[in-house]
């Protein structure tokens, strides 16, 4: 069983301490379901990837494979085209 609890103080005008609120849940089918995402993005023969701000954050080893790295830790951090050479796909007008 998987617990998230918060602790909320509340304060008297003065700043002392006036009483404490404890919030918990059960986040046991939160986890269980991440696992699952999880084990299907890392187990899928397709290439997938997250990128934030341009950058990628998570590549499956698919991923890995396609870009021809050992370890996905070398494009983690990376702009997402930078593997790429864009020169070839750039066209000219006649």
């Amino acid at each position: 069983m998987w617990i998230e609890s918060h602790l909320f103080s509340v304060l008297h005008e003065d700043g002392t301490l006036k009483e404490i609120i404890a919030s918990s849940r059960d986040i046991s089918s939160l986890i269980q379901s991440n696992r699952r995402y999880k084990t299907l993005l890392e187990n899928s023969i397709d290439t997938i990837g997250l990128v934030m701000d341009d950058c990628l954050v998570y590549i499956n080893d698919a991923g890995r494979h396609l870009f021809e790295v050992d370890d996905v830790n070398t494009l983690i951090g990376k702009h997402m085209f930078d593997r790429f050479n864009l020169e070839q796909y750039t066209t000219t007008s006649p």
